[in-house]
């Protein structure tokens, strides 16, 4: 065969030929994407050219997705009662954690307390964030703002947490992202101090007077807290009553006061840490009114805001037999120490425990642990119930009520009734844990531990208790024993929930290590 041409010369010209697909940014991808590729050249003077290739990618519509965030934290100039300031500032987070970049970003930020809706003073503020292409909010990119409120006196009146919901949308062509998170702040209180460790008892000593008689008044403030506290002591005395000049006593002094009418200003008073301070005036009844009885209050507040403490302290004194409309009303807040539900002769009363009596009436018990008035306000119409709730925030560390809590009482116009509510403190349980608990280097308790844990719950549920966890640690590494404990915490708690949760259940935890 006689070969024509050079076919070992290689082709001279050879073109491939592409179509590339265009990218769209900032908006979703729908159709697929198609490659198509040819071949062309010159062999032995003739134009020779490849089928066509393709090659076809399937393209997901894009998924718009965002991510809210928000964090708190007290900023400002120190404020009366406030020294860490009185304004909330919120940093706030969105980004875009879908697959496709997002436009027409929108955040927004609502704050409320006990229902009340406000506005932020400084609504949010772009900090920065958007380093791509401006005004797309682009996969993986997280823009930053900031935003404030300055608490007003309503707030810490209130006193409830402020509640800031963040809202964040955007939108990736005709779909659409969005996210919302909500984050309770802590109003501050004043000093530092929580309400329900401070209380004000006024106690007069007769709860029966006539006019012409002198009532000899208590007034008890206790603070329970670890640091001191003070206070700004004021009363109304009702009219009917006159304060006599020079009977207020503190510590058997007398003290100086300011007298505006019947209002009363006993001023600036310090109360220890633990500790409580007592004073005392007289009271001379000079008129008995028609309703029979004389109602005199005291209430306690932040010095340098003046705000209210806690609700007004009331005493009443009874101006005649029968007051109409009124039943008299005993209460006791016991210590119950052999847990029997019955105040025995030597069980001592506990003092400050607050009790709301009806919807709203605070009454505090005295340094014997009683609250005592002559006239309650009740319909006139026949006997009714009413409810008696004793605040165990109220009581000592660790305490609680060994009696039934609330207790609905019937009670008529001039009836009388009383109250009593038994505490106790709660039993302390011990668990003393060793590395035999658990396998070699492993932060989860073995099987064996994990079984004894249901009888542990059970134990629990028998009544309130204080559960102490002691790990005893002996030449293990560094942040086991706290790795232990925490996962030993968590299995108990998982399994005190799982078991109905009977109470908010306590635990302390702390780590003993073998040089003591």
């Amino acid at each position: 065969m006689r070969r024509t041409g050079r076919p070992d010369r290689p082709i001279r010209s050879l073109f491939f030929g592409f179509l590339l697909p265009l990218v769209i940014l900032a908006r979703p991808a729908i159709a697929d994407i198609v490659n198509s590729a040819v071949a062309s050249g010159v062999h032995g003077g003739t134009l020779v050219q490849s089928g066509g290739a393709q090659a076809t990618i399937g393209i997901a519509p894009g998924m718009p997705e965002l991510e809210v965030g928000v964090e708190t934290a007290m900023t400002g100039e120190p404020a009366p009662g406030l020294p860490d300031g009185d304004v909330i500032g919120y940093s706030i987070t969105i980004a875009n954690t879908g697959n496709v970049g997002l436009v027409g970003v929108r955040l927004t930020l609502e704050l409320q307390q006990d229902g009340e809706v406000f506005t932020p003073t400084d609504p949010p503020r772009y900090e920065g964030g958007d380093t791509a292409n401006p005004g797309v909010l682009d996969r993986g990119e997280t823009w930053r703002y900031s935003a404030s409120y300055k608490l007003a006196r309503p707030n810490l009146e209130n006193g409830g947490d402020i509640l800031a919901t963040v809202s964040g949308a955007g939108r990736a062509g005709d779909r659409s992202a969005a996210d919302e998170r909500e984050l309770a702040m802590p109003v501050p209180t004043l000093q530092g101090i929580e309400r329900t460790d401070v209380s004000l008892a006024h106690t007069p000593s007769a709860i029966a007077a006539r006019p012409g008689d002198q009532v000899d008044y208590t007034l008890t403030i206790s603070n329970r807290s670890v640091k001191p506290v003070s206070v700004r002591l004021r009363a109304l005395l009702a009219d009917g009553v006159r304060l006599v000049a020079g009977s207020v006593l503190e510590d058997g002094e007398v003290a100086d006061v300011a007298v505006d009418g019947q209002r009363v200003d006993f001023g600036v008073l310090s109360v220890g840490a633990r500790s409580n301070v007592s004073l005392r005036y007289l009271g001379e009844i000079v008129d008995a009114p028609a309703r029979g009885y004389l109602l005199n209050t005291a209430q306690i507040a932040d010095p340098d805001s003046l705000i209210p403490l806690l609700p007004p302290s009331l005493a009443t004194v009874r101006t005649s037999n029968n007051p109409p409309g009124c039943t008299e009303i005993s209460l006791l807040v016991y210590q119950d120490e052999n847990r029997n539900g019955f105040a025995d002769a030597s069980e001592a009363g506990i003092s400050g425990a607050r009790i709301t009596a009806g919807q709203d009436t605070l009454l505090t018990t005295d340094v014997e642990g009683q609250y005592a008035t002559p006239c309650m306000e009740v319909s006139r119409l026949g006997e009714v119930g009413m409810m008696f709730e004793l605040d165990e925030a109220t009581l000592p560390e660790g305490y609680h009520a060994t009696t039934t809590n609330p207790i609905s009482l019937r009670v008529e116009a001039g009836g009388s009734g009383s109250v009593s509510f038994g505490v106790a403190s709660a039993r302390i349980l011990r668990v003393d844990l060793n590395a035999a608990a658990f396998d070699r280097n492993e932060t989860k308790p073995d099987e064996t531990f994990l079984e004894g844990i249901t009888r542990l719950i059970s134990a629990l549920q028998r009544e309130p208790s204080i559960l102490r966890l002691t790990y005893y640690a002996n030449r293990d590494r560094v942040d086991l024993p706290e790795e232990r404990l925490d996962e030993v915490r968590q299995a108990i708690l998982d399994r005190w929930v799982a078991a109905g949760n009977a109470y908010d259940l306590e635990i302390e935890a702390r780590v003993i290590h073998g040089d003591g």
